[in-house]
């Protein structure tokens, strides 16, 4: 089990409407495909529209902004706020 910390900037068109920040664990090898699937169906079914880093969901789009693996502690522990 890997456990991920995932940072995600959220927009309406040109509004930055938040950043959400989410644990995620996953099984798979390739950690940052499982971070790129997590926000492509973070909103429903995320598109990309132009080839370019942002996740369309209609209305708003999103991006990884940061993520890093973490350990089953850290993640514990920021279970507990996030």
């Amino acid at each position: 089990m890997k456990y991920i910390f995932i940072h995600i900037e959220v927009q309406d068109g040109e509004r930055r409407l938040h950043d959400h920040k989410v644990l995620h664990t996953t099984n798979c090898n390739n950690v940052g495909f499982a971070v790129e699937w997590y926000v492509a169906h973070y909103w429903g079914y995320g598109e990309r529209i132009y080839k370019d880093e942002w996740w369309w969901w209609g209305d708003f789009c999103g991006r990884v902004k940061s993520w890093s693996e973490i350990t089953k502690e850290e993640f514990n522990i920021l279970n507990k706020y996030l």
